[in-house]
């Protein structure tokens, strides 16, 4: 098939956004979220890059002729012919935005630091020279390219950040899985509350007429902010907060979605943060709670799991279990299955299991989740075969509430 001009250059575009990316952390940055702030700021035109420059805009690098000559005369030269002296990658804000991208900017000198640190931008091993390329790298970038690649650019750079630090796997989660989660939460309107919300996922690809609360306690929020800010969620809201301590599920919010840490201890009298989860997601929710747990979770024997399960199905509140394929996290392989609770089920009595377990799209480098292939299973109207089975409610029971899919 013969490529369009447009496809053509939104190609060369995304070549030269991967190699701004690739260069960004090839120079081992201590501060990785530069980068998503001046994704953002290019992507909203916010983002300049200017000579002499010495307003009161926020400065994110400066680049002097001194420091150019040591690597460039050439340009050297041809910035003092022309009487440049400095050249700054600039954040052009209105006064309503500039507090709060202040903050953001502000939080990255709770980043390490250390010796190599360069000025106060804090990127070790990075002259501004590549910053300033980087910057009008993205400034060039067509308001098409962002239209249709600002998720796959926010994923990219997460990527990259997981390969430098595998502990930022524990914030993120493939962007197939969120994008099922969501389908089956359905939301198009009302409000979603986002414990545990991670680098702000589930906010950042859900419908824009919702309501979005989010929470995280790690530093990783920062990252989940301009997340939603990168894909257009300014009024959405993501504190840093403890979802357990400050739990706002009786805030009467519709929906309530997450991926809590897996087996994660908490100051709760449920002592982990998924069981924490899963008993006041499911009684909280008015609508429908969707949680991506540890397997485990749904044949425990801890009394305080069983409890719970017991309660849900016998308030007949379970739709799905789906069990998830192995590896699809960057940070575990442990075997994980998704539960989707829904006080307003079409088809009462019975609950559907699904083996979703093979449904991967594998190549040389990675395996993803095969999201058609999950939701023709959940959607089919086969009530048996090899991958989906509906158990009645009595039949679960008689079982000892064993909830997973495996058993089945």
């Amino acid at each position: 098939m013969r490529k369009t001009v447009e496809t053509m250059s939104m190609s060369k575009e995304t070549e030269l956004f991967n190699q701004a990316i690739d260069l960004f952390f090839g120079m081992n940055p201590v501060k990785r979220h530069w980068i998503l702030l001046a994704l953002y700021l290019a992507k909203n035109k916010k983002l300049a890059v200017l000579d002499n420059y010495i307003g009161e805009d926020l400065v994110l690098s400066v680049l002097d002729i001194d420091l150019l000559r040591l690597s460039d005369t050439k340009n050297a030269e041809e910035w003092e012919r022309k009487s440049v002296f400095t050249r700054s990658v600039v954040a052009i804000l209105d006064k309503e935005q500039r507090p709060v991208i202040e903050d953001i900017y502000n939080s990255f000198d709770n980043e390490s630091q250390d010796g190599n640190s360069h000025g106060l931008l804090g990127i070790k091993q990075m002259e501004p020279t590549y910053l300033l390329w980087i910057a009008e790298t993205l400034n060039s970038l067509s308001d098409e390219w962002f239209c249709q690649n600002t998720r796959y650019a926010v994923d990219s750079i997460m990527k990259k950040m997981i390969d430098e630090d595998h502990n930022v796997g524990e914030f993120y989660q493939p962007k197939e899985l969120t994008e099922l989660a969501l389908m089956l939460l359905d939301a198009n309107v009302g409000s979603v509350y986002n414990p545990y919300a991670g680098v702000g996922s589930y906010g950042a690809a859900l419908n824009p007429n919702c309501k979005y609360y989010g929470q995280e306690t790690s530093d990783w929020n920062v990252v989940g902010i301009l997340n939603l800010l990168i894909n257009g969620k300014e009024n959405y809201v993501l504190e840093k907060e403890d979802s357990v301590s400050r739990w706002k599920g009786e805030d009467n919010y519709d929906y309530i979605i997450s991926t809590p840490p897996f087996k994660v201890k908490c100051n709760s009298k449920y002592h982990f943060c998924d069981i924490d989860f899963l008993i006041h997601a499911s009684k909280d929710a008015k609508e429908k709670a969707i949680g991506i747990f540890r397997s485990g979770i749904c044949f425990s024997k801890n009394s305080l799991i069983s409890k719970s399960i017991v309660e849900l199905v016998e308030k007949d509140w379970v739709e799905y279990v789906i069990s998830l394929p192995q590896g699809i996290f960057s940070t575990t392989g442990i075997q994980t299955v998704m539960l989707v609770i829904n006080k307003s089920k079409n088809i009462k009595g019975r609950v559907r299991f699904v083996d979703a377990s093979d449904c991967l799209k594998k190549d040389e480098r990675s395996k993803t989740l095969c999201i058609n292939s999950v939701w023709n299973l959940v959607t089919c109207s086969m009530s048996k075969s090899d991958y989906v089975i509906d158990v009645n409610i009595s039949d679960i029971k008689d079982n000892g509430y064993v909830l997973s899919p495996e058993f089945y």
